[in-house]
């Protein structure tokens, strides 16, 4: 089961006026394990790619930090470090939550994600989106075949690895189908 409404978004008039010539994919932000922090900035650098000419990916930024010893949480070294690529752009990936649930007869996954387009020079909002969605099988049993049934459901869904990077595609795509091809 999907549950799903549309993502809120955010546009200034300069995103039209002043469109990005490069972006910076930041590192993400939230309470995530390491390696889905690498799929969802890995994702969001995809689908970024098909729309502006030009971004610094994760595998490229997270390069160049480790040797040239930046540490981008601080204004400072991401001017600095922005300035070094020629990228005015940062693009902030929040995870507010991802989270897995199963009980014997009940699966559930939920991932809400915030994006935004930030000027690195004076931090100015250009663009923001937020979009989350969940992901559900089970049920609850009416009787002895729906009892086996709806385990099994839950139990296949709660075991397919797979299903968590499906999510994060889904909802990166969502959240990022409001925002204008600048390429």
């Amino acid at each position: 089961m999907l549950r799903s409404a549309s993502p809120h978004i955010t546009n200034s008039d300069e995103l039209f006026r002043q469109p990005p010539n490069c972006v910076i994919i930041m590192p993400l932000v939230g309470d995530v394990v390491i390696d889905n922090a690498k799929i969802v900035e890995t994702v969001v650098a995809r689908h970024f790619s098909q729309r502006l000419s030009r971004i610094v990916d994760p595998t490229e930024r997270r390069t160049l930090e480790r040797h040239g010893a930046y540490n981008l949480s601080d204004p400072v070294e991401l001017r600095r470090f922005a300035r070094m690529l020629g990228c005015g752009y940062g693009l902030e990936i929040i995870v507010h939550a991802a989270a897995d649930t199963y009980g014997l007869i009940w699966a559930w996954r939920h991932f809400d994600l915030t994006l935004t387009l930030v000027r690195i020079g004076d931090e100015r909002v250009i663009w923001s989106a937020r979009h989350a969605l969940n992901r559900s099988a089970g049920g609850l049993p009416t009787g002895p075949l729906s009892l086996v049934l709806d385990s099994a459901r839950a139990a296949s869904f709660a075991s397919n690895h797979d299903g968590n990077e499906a999510l994060v595609e889904d909802v990166v795509r969502q959240t990022v189908q409001g925002f204008p091809d600048l390429r």
